[in-house]
């Protein structure tokens, strides 16, 4: 799957995983790899805004929305 090699390449980034496809060993292994999250579809734009408010807050960065 491509984002387990983006999550090896790009360590210092906060990933997320976003799938239609979800399951808990996905999930599971999304983490272990160092996915900052795994969000499975649909999800709802509040969801994508409270991710993207977490990052913030975890990474001390200020997305431009």
């Amino acid at each position: 799957m491509c984002w387990k090699r983006f999550c090896d390449l790009h360590q210092g980034l906060p990933v997320v995983v976003v799938t239609a496809f979800a399951s808990i060993e996905t999930a599971v292994e999304a983490m272990r790899r160092g996915a900052f999250d795994y969000l499975p579809k649909p999800c709802t734009p509040d969801q994508v805004r409270q991710l993207l408010e977490r990052i913030e807050r975890t990474n001390g960065w200020k997305i431009e929305w």
